[in-house]
């Protein structure tokens, strides 16, 4: 099975597709540009697959626009469908996606690495490979490629008002560090600088990803 044939497979939205594939494309344009020896097809298809099942927690009356042309109502039952299959938390779903696919463990392991929950960690096990998929992730929002304060503003704009309050500023604060500690050791030894990645250079990558085969 091909990329293309999973986003169709399980009725990915397309502003889901994009953000898999903007993601995939971001850790393709570094490990093209890296002197870092990295198992670019693990990390690639970790890329591809570590949001799969995220139509489990999109609250669907937000952005319209990106439900069309099948509106709202279908895209409510395909998440109803989704969740009695794979119950409501999404990181359940992406690993139970991720071995119907039969993907590696090493793949399911760079997968879990993905998450803003997750960069404290990932940044202390200071693995190559699960750093990049992170930071891959943090490149992205749902209109595309940008830099890593502009992502950051990004969060920050939409989720503030989910967490209220000193503690919840202090550790955003430190996921803001660790965003940026994260970007600086993976670009220390790259040929690449992070304003090198663009949405230009990832949608380069897009024929070549929906042709990716899984697993």
């Amino acid at each position: 099975m091909i990329m293309r044939e999973v986003f169709e497979h399980y009725r990915l939205p397309v502003v889901l597709q994009q953000h898999l594939l903007r993601v995939a494309g971001v850790a393709a344009v570094y490990l093209d540009g890296t002197t870092f020896a990295m198992d670019r097809e693990a990390v690639i298809t970790a890329c591809l697959l570590h949001d799969a099942a995220n139509i489990i927690k999109f609250d669907l009356t937000k952005f319209p626009e990106f439900l069309e042309p099948e509106g709202t109502g279908y895209w409510q039952k395909v998440q109803a469908e989704f969740i009695a299959k794979y119950g409501a938390e999404e990181k359940t779903a992406h690993v139970a996606i991720a071995k119907e696919l039969g993907v590696s463990e090493k793949v399911q392991q760079l997968m879990a690495a993905v998450g803003f929950s997750e960069i404290a960690q990932t940044l202390a096990a200071h693995n190559p490979e699960e750093m990049l998929c992170e930071y891959a992730d943090i490149r992205v929002t749902p209109w595309g490629v940008v830099s890593l304060d502009e992502r950051l503003e990004d969060l920050r704009v939409r989720y503030q008002h989910n967490y209220p309050g000193e503690e919840n500023e202090r550790r955003r604060q430190g996921f803001v560090a660790a965003a940026h500690q994260l970007e600086t050791d993976l670009f220390a030894k790259s040929n690449l600088q992070p304003s090198d990645i663009t949405e230009t250079r990832v949608q380069a990558y897009q024929a070549e990803l929906l042709a990716w085969p899984i697993p």
